[in-house]
C-alpha cells in the first residue's frame, strides 16, 4: 500500500492502478483498496469504474460499521455521478456523505457545484433520481458474509483477545481545559492526527469537533451550549503531533467559567472581576487534575462552617476535606506521600508520587529516629 500511496501522491495513476489491482486480487474486500481505486478512476476521468468501486466501498463500510469510510465512499460515488451529469444522483450521494462526515470543505464545495448545476439543468435525466443509499452487489455481499462467518468462528476461540482489540483509539482520547482572564484553553490528547480529517465548527455558543484516528475510529467532542459566549474571530485551533490545542476567546472576560458547558440557569453565572485561576480541569475521571481545588476558597468555607476551629485543628479539617472530595488517584497520592515521609510531606499528584519514594524531612531542629 505504501507504493500505491506514493504513486497517488505523484499523480502516477497507471502505477497506482496496477498496484491496487494486485491488492484487490489478494484481498477482494479490502475497503481502503476500493476507496483508493475509486479515487484513481475519478482522476483518470473514468467515472463508471469509479462508481462501481465506490459502491463496493459503501457496502463494505456499512458491514464493518466504518462511518468515516462510508462517508468518503459516498463522496466518491457522488463525484462519479457529477462527471456523468447525473446531478440529482450526485446531490443525494453528497447528502448521505454528510451523515457520516460532520463538516468537510471538499464535500461542501461539491454540494455547492451540484446545486448550481441542478438550478441550470435543462435535460430531465439530469434531475432524475435513480440512485439508492445502499448499492446492490449480491456477489460482493455474499463474499463478505462468507468471510464474516469464517471470522466469527475464529473469534469464538479467542473471545478475550477480541474484547481487548475492541477498544478503539478514539475511546482512549482525553482532554483537559484551563482558563485565564480572557481565554479558555482546551488540550485534546491524541497523537498523529491527520489535519485533513479534522472537522471543526465554532459559533459564539457552540463547539463541535471530530477527527479520524489511525485505526479509523472517530473521536467527537461536542460542547453545546458553551458556559458563556466566545469571540469566534479571535479563537484558534492548532494541531500538534501529540495533541490538538483549542483557544477560545471569552466575550465576557469578567466571567469565571465553572465548566465548559452550561448545566443550570445561565443567570447563575458568577461575574468575577478579579484575576481568574488557571487551574485545569480534566475530561476523564482518571486524571489527577480533575479534582484540583481552589484551596484558599476551601479554607474560607471551612472557617465559615467551623468557626471555632483554629491552628492544627483547622489544618486537620482542611486535609480531611481535601481527602473526602478527591478521586482515587489523589487519595492514593496523599496516603503514600504521608506514610512514606512519616507525616512530613503531603502530595495530591499521583503521577509524581507513584514513581518515587518519599524521604522523612522533619522541621529544622528536629531529628528523625527509626523505631
Amino acid at each position: 500500500m505504501d507504493f500505491v500511496n506514493s504513486a497517488i501522491k505523484e499523480n502516477d495513476w497507471e502505477a497506482a492502478l496496477n498496484g491496487l489491482n494486485e491488492l484487490l486480487k489478494s484481498d477482494p474486500v479490502l475497503l481502503d483498496g476500493y476507496l483508493k481505486r475509486a479515487t484513481v478512476y475519478n482522476s483518470m476521468q473514468k467515472p463508471l469504474r469509479a462508481r462501481k468501486d465506490a459502491e463496493c466501498a459503501v457496502i463494505i463500510a456499512l458491514y464493518t460499521k466504518n462511518g468515516m469510510a462510508c462517508g468518503n465512499a459516498q463522496i466518491l460515488r457522488g463525484i462519479s455521478y457529477f462527471c456523468t451529469e447525473e446531478y440529482a444522483n450526485a446531490g443525494l450521494c453528497f447528502q448521505w456523505a454528510k451523515e457520516h462526515i460532520y463538516k468537510d470543505k471538499e464535500l461542501e464545495s461539491w454540494i455547492a457545484k451540484t446545486e448550481k448545476e441542478l438550478a441550470n439543468a435543462t435535460e430531465e435525466e439530469m434531475k432524475t433520481v435513480t440512485v439508492t443509499k445502499r448499492p446492490q452487489n449480491n456477489e460482493l455481499e455474499n463474499l463478505i458474509k462468507d468471510l464474516s462467518l469464517s471470522l466469527d468462528k475464529k473469534e469464538q476461540c479467542s473471545a478475550k483477545t477480541t474484547a481487548v482489540k475492541a477498544t478503539t483509539l478514539a475511546q482512549k482520547v482525553r482532554y483537559d481545559w484551563s482558563q485565564s482572564d480572557n481565554y479558555v484553553s482546551i488540550d485534546i490528547y491524541a497523537k498523529n492526527v491527520d489535519p485533513s480529517s479534522v472537522h471543526y465548527e465554532l459559533t459564539c455558543n457552540n463547539l463541535s469537533l471530530n477527527f479520524a484516528l489511525p485505526d479509523n475510529s472517530v473521536y467527537t467532542l461536542t460542547l453545546e451550549p458553551l458556559y458563556d459566549e466566545i469571540a469566534t474571530e479571535d479563537s484558534t485551533l492548532d494541531i500538534r503531533r501529540t495533541k490538538i490545542e483549542i483557544s477560545l476567546k471569552k466575550r465576557n472576560g469578567c466571567i469565571k467559567w465553572e465548566a465548559l458547558q452550561q448545566k443550570d440557569n445561565h443567570s447563575n453565572i458568577q461575574r468575577v472581576h478579579s484575576s481568574v485561576s488557571t487551574t485545569p480541569s480534566s475530561a476523564t475521571a482518571t486524571s489527577h487534575k480533575q479534582n484540583k481545588k481552589n484551596w484558599d476558597n476551601l479554607v474560607a468555607e471551612l472557617e465559615e462552617d467551623e468557626p471555632q476551629a483554629s491552628g492544627e485543628a483547622a489544618l486537620n479539617n482542611l486535609f480531611q476535606q481535601i481527602y473526602h472530595d478527591a478521586d482515587d488517584d489523589t487519595r492514593r497520592a496523599m496516603m503514600k506521600s504521608f506514610v512514606e515521609s512519616n507525616g512530613t510531606a503531603l502530595s495530591t499528584n499521583w503521577n509524581d508520587v507513584g514513581t518515587r519514594k518519599f524521604e522523612t524531612k522533619p522541621p529544622k531542629g528536629v531529628e528523625p529516629k527509626k523505631w
